[in-house]
């Protein structure tokens, strides 16, 4: 499967400024960033007057913390904003090690070590790519 987003202002997270260009992506990595005008993909979005924007990361996300990552695996409320990336414990608070029985979330854990933790959080096949 080819997708070619033709036109739009490309941001390119360097802290340039936007540049009308089209990009192509194939499967679901990027393959090409310019001028594709002569290139025919299987799916074609137009997008003159459009920011289009690499995934941004969300540094402090409690996600984790407030359980919303397991109870909403697919964080779409993250994705419609544009996030692709969630870097979770970055204030000091975590999920795991759980080492007391009073650090417990209110929800049913199988973990207890930060290893633990990861299996879990894998296992539920995030939506977004979690760190």
């Amino acid at each position: 499967m080819s997708l070619l987003i033709k036109g739009g202002d490309v941001v390119d997270g360097f802290g340039n400024s936007p540049k009308k260009n089209d990009i192509l992506l194939i499967g679901e990595k990027i393959a090409a960033i310019g001028d594709l005008a002569s290139y025919k993909a299987d799916e074609v979005i137009l997008a003159p007057g459009s920011f289009v924007c690499p995934g941004f990361i969300d540094i402090s996300s409690t996600s984790d913390t407030n359980l919303s990552l397991f109870k909403e695996p697919k964080q779409a409320d993250f994705l419609k904003d544009g996030v692709t990336t969630i870097i979770c414990g970055s204030k000091g608070e975590s999920l795991a090690p759980i080492m007391y029985a009073d650090q417990a979330p209110p929800t049913n854990t199988c973990w207890t070590t930060v290893s633990e933790y990861l299996d879990a959080v894998a296992s539920i096949k995030p939506g977004i790519n979690f760190a």
